[in-house]
């Protein structure tokens, strides 16, 4: 098991409780004391990071452009699967950086798009059932700009051909795997099946895709709240399938379910969400020109636009006795020692 893997399970377990420490609250009307313990902030705790969603979400709302957005999915092959589970580092980077090439040399057609694309690319690893299943999520305007300043707008409903986007995220997926790992060789099957790419047009709004993905940015494959029972011999909990969009109960024994959850555990270190082209950390310039040139450009709209909604900030905590929000901190309860640094580094033999 990967030390990841260990640190997940040791922060998931003493998530909220005395061993991460935590600081002691007194009720300034009625006098009642009582401990609030720390959280782990593991990106695999299923109950961690609810403000850290809610600000990205605010963040990218803030950065979006005011045209028609597109949604596309490019999926490993079922044969890489196992070899992209053993090098996770190099299969994973690899994939995210290929879609993303893929989707930018082909937008600089001009048949097509004709210039340099924002794209917002978010790693997920995981089906609902929590089988491994890689694949890559891309949110992309359909807007570009070129090597002159211009910019073009694309089609409502069409963004690129998925067909030909499909070919050349092969090519440079395994152009980027052979000089990253030398000696692995593909499957022959690879070759001769077309790899899955999607694409279709948020026409429901930018918010919804952003929300679905902002779900596993900062968070762990499962919620709490899916969990339906635990005992020694089973978990039984809730996902929706894919196919129908039914709601199902999967039963599994406690070892498999805790093999399925930790797979998902990304390496020390690594990035979940990568931004390319006018999304870039070096291209934000142009990308904050572009929005307000296109804001100007927008006739006023004829009723009054709801802003965006901004994270809401966490208030004080109120008194469990008498509900007053008059709580005050007197202690800090220092943590135990972590209980993943003993099966990590053990004691010289």
């Amino acid at each position: 098991m990967p030390p990841s893997h260990l640190r997940a399970l040791a922060d998931i377990a003493s998530c909220g409780t005395p061993s991460r420490g935590g600081h002691l609250l007194k009720c300034d009307d009625c006098g009642r004391r009582e401990f609030i313990y720390f959280s782990c902030r593991n990106r695999a705790c299923p109950r961690c990071h609810a403000r850290q969603t809610a600000e990205w979400t605010a963040a990218r709302t803030g950065e979006l452009l005011p045209v028609r957005y597109h949604h596309m999915v490019a999926t490993l092959p079922a044969e890489l699967r196992e070899p992209a589970r053993h090098s996770q580092k190099i299969f994973l980077a690899e994939l995210m950086e290929a879609a993303a090439e893929a989707v930018q040399d082909l937008a600089l057609d001009s048949r097509f798009a004709g210039g340099k694309l924002a794209v917002l690319t978010v790693l997920h690893t995981n089906t609902r059932a929590l089988v491994w299943h890689p694949h890559v999520h891309l949110l992309v305007p359909g807007i570009a700009v070129d090597t002159t300043g211009g910019v073009h707008r694309m089609a409502p409903r069409f963004l690129l051909p998925v067909r030909r986007l499909s070919g050349i995220f092969r090519a440079k997926l395994a152009e980027r795997i052979r000089r990253r790992l030398p000696n692995f060789e593909f499957p022959g099957a690879v070759w001769r099946k077309k790899w899955v790419v999607f694409s279709r047009p948020c026409i429901e709004g930018n918010q919804p895709v952003l929300k679905y993905l902002a779900r596993y940015v900062c968070r762990g494959p499962l919620s709490d709240y899916a969990i339906l029972s635990a005992g020694d011999n089973h978990v039984t909990f809730r996902y929706t399938d894919n196919k129908t969009g039914e709601s199902r109960i999967l039963t599994l024994p406690p070892a498999e379910f805790l093999r399925r959850y930790l797979q998902h555990t990304l390496p020390r270190g690594f990035h979940r969400v990568r931004y390319y082209g006018l999304w870039a950390p070096a291209n934000r310039k142009v990308l904050r020109t572009l929005q307000l040139a296109l804001a100007a450009s927008r006739p006023p709209p004829r009723t009054e636009e709801v802003p965006a909604q901004q994270p809401q900030k966490q208030g004080p905590r109120p008194c469990p006795n008498c509900g007053s929000v008059h709580m005050s901190v007197i202690g800090r309860l220092q943590p135990l020692a972590l209980l993943w640094q003993p099966l990590n580094r053990g004691p010289p033999t």
